[in-house]
């Protein structure tokens, strides 16, 4: 069964300790993100066993998909039907990631879900630190002249600028539960100088003003975004496996 809006509240309990992606769902749950999708001719987001007291839940954002609860291989077969049938036929990505939140879910999933798993997909999460984040409080000293840190007018984040050009921003890609997923990107012309550390320097320091904890995910693959996490005083937490499903 899908809930309505005003209903979404109901997963909080659910979703109130995952490590990973948890700004990103949360961004859902509290509509700070459309994450609709049109099945029937109706746009549905929250799937649930129980539109009160639900026990297991799949939230959706466009091609993410995101499982976590109880033990339920009847739900878990409802949502594959639906995907197969409803959902990736619609859409014009071939791929789609599937993150199974609960270990205990992750048997049926492989077994359920095994006819459309293209892949198995790793990604890293990380806590923030503080403390160890403090090294780069000077970070307004470390702006080489000429360049300065400009606060973004179209979405919550900040720009490392020279002469109008953009060199390094950093951003939060969503909002949720308290926390901010980042993402930093860097001129190919200006990297390896240090610049995304700085300019994520910024952006964090903003983040936690606004009272809202930066949080950082990204797949075991990309070396340099891991080194740059611990370099700004984020903890490895752990490896979560992500289903690759293709149509």
């Amino acid at each position: 069964m899908t809930l309505n809006k005003s209903d979404y509240k109901y997963v909080l309990p659910l979703f109130a300790d995952v490590t990973n992606s948890k700004p990103v769902i949360f961004s859902v749950i509290e509509n700070n993100t459309d994450g609709t999708i049109s099945i029937d001719e109706k746009n549905k987001t929250i799937f649930v066993d129980d539109n009160i007291n639900p026990q297991i839940a799949l939230v959706i954002l466009h091609d993410i998909f995101f499982l976590k609860g109880e033990t339920n291989k009847a739900f878990c077969e409802s949502i594959y039907n639906m995907i197969i049938n409803k959902i990736l036929p619609s859409m014009e990505e071939e791929y789609f990631d599937l993150y199974c939140l609960s270990d205990n879910l992750r048997a049926d999933v492989e077994e359920i879900f095994a006819p459309i798993i293209h892949d198995r997909l790793v990604r890293k999460t990380f806590t923030f630190d503080y403390e160890a984040f403090k090294q780069h409080k000077n970070w307004r000293e470390q702006i080489p002249e000429g360049y300065e840190i400009n606060i973004s007018t179209e979405r919550f984040g900040v720009e490392l600028n020279r002469q109008g050009d953009v060199i390094s921003d950093c951003a939060a890609v969503f909002v949720g539960g308290g926390q901010a997923e980042i993402a930093v990107g860097t001129n190919e012309n200006h990297r390896k100088k240090g610049y995304a550390t700085l300019t994520c320097a910024a952006f964090i320091e903003i983040c936690l003003s606004r009272g809202c904890l930066p949080n950082w995910t990204c797949w075991d693959y990309r070396e340099g975004s891991i080194a740059l996490a611990k370099k700004l005083g984020f903890k490895e937490l752990s490896n979560d496996i992500v289903y690759l499903l293709k149509k």
